[in-house]
């Protein structure tokens, strides 16, 4: 029995050591295309909240904007099928969800997008809110942690 048990703990241990590292190169892969230009200016315009659109004195395109989002709303879908842990997209992409989707421009441009299909990046906003649930967010400049209340409001 008690080798039964033994063997048991190291399969749960080799399951969970292999989800991290299939969620780890998931991470890796979306933090070289989040690296990339214009993303990575996208991603510092927003964090230090200043205009993001052409139409706005900013620098970037409506296209531009689409490819970070769609960025994203991937990294969602890929959550969604338990591709990336909870753990591993709170630590690495939880501070940039909640400034991308809470970004004023960001959101008029949505309404403005949503007006065609409600529901365009429905997938990364659902994150961003997390069901309602208290969820730390980590700043990657300060490398602060806070829990932040988020709205219930919208369903993943």
């Amino acid at each position: 029995m008690y080798l039964l048990r033994l063997q048991t703990k190291e399969i749960e241990t080799s399951k969970e050591t292999s989800t991290f590292s299939r969620s780890a190169d998931f991470v890796l892969k979306f933090d070289e295309r989040l690296e990339r230009e214009p993303f990575s200016k996208i991603r510092y315009t927003i964090d230090n909240n200043r205009p993001l659109l052409k139409t706005h004195g900013g620098k970037f395109s409506d296209d531009d904007l689409e490819g970070y989002l769609d960025i994203y709303e991937t990294i969602a879908h890929i959550y969604a099928k338990g591709l990336i842990t909870k753990d591993m997209l709170d630590i690495m992409y939880g501070y940039s969800y909640q400034k991308t989707f809470d970004n004023s421009e960001v959101r008029d441009y949505l309404k403005v997008i949503r007006k065609d299909d409600p529901s365009f990046y429905m997938g990364g906003e659902s994150l961003a809110k997390h069901e309602g649930r208290l969820i730390a967010i980590t700043d990657p400049i300060s490398d602060h942690h806070r829990i932040t209340p988020l709205s219930s409001k919208t369903k993943y």
